[in-house]
């Protein structure tokens, strides 16, 4: 049983938590008190119901990491015509990295397009031209990052 679902839901505090602007910096101070997850959950929610058949019908192709610690991380990508999505994500904490630190050691293979990206977690605009993302450029704040292949 999730830790998460023993106690009671508040969804006064809930609902009111959906409303806050807080930066996800401001979040992170408090993780432990659910909103992190909720701003994550809502963000992916949002990303799925603007682009339902990229989620449902994009096809799944998984992504081979580069790199001395390239097992620490599971990443694919949904690609459906001109859209794709980008998933990565650790599979250790830090301190079950097997090399002690896993945050400078892998890198994203060079992506089939270049071009400008979005970190749909913390909005951080990525524009790659010849060179590939490095982990800790999209890592450095969650354990997760979601890119979204921004519109030519």
């Amino acid at each position: 049983m999730s830790p998460d679902n023993r106690r009671p839901v508040d969804y006064n505090l809930a609902e009111a938590a959906l409303g806050t602007s807080a930066s996800l910096h401001e979040l992170l101070k408090t993780w432990a008190d659910g909103r992190v997850k909720q701003r994550i959950v809502r963000t992916l929610l949002k990303e799925r119901a603007a682009s339902p058949q990229l989620f449902a019908g994009g096809e799944y192709r998984p992504i081979a990491l580069d790199g001395e610690d390239r097992d620490a991380y599971l990443a694919f990508k949904r690609v459906l015509g001109g859209e794709a999505l980008l998933v990565l994500v650790t599979r250790f904490t830090l301190n079950e990295c097997p090399t002690g630190d896993c945050t400078e050691m892998a890198t994203l293979p060079c992506l089939a397009k270049n071009g400008r990206w979005r970190e749909l977690l913390r909005g951080l605009e990525l524009t790659i031209v010849g060179h590939c993302i490095q982990v800790q450029d999209v890592l450095n704040a969650l354990p997760v990052a979601v890119l979204r292949q921004a519109s030519a």
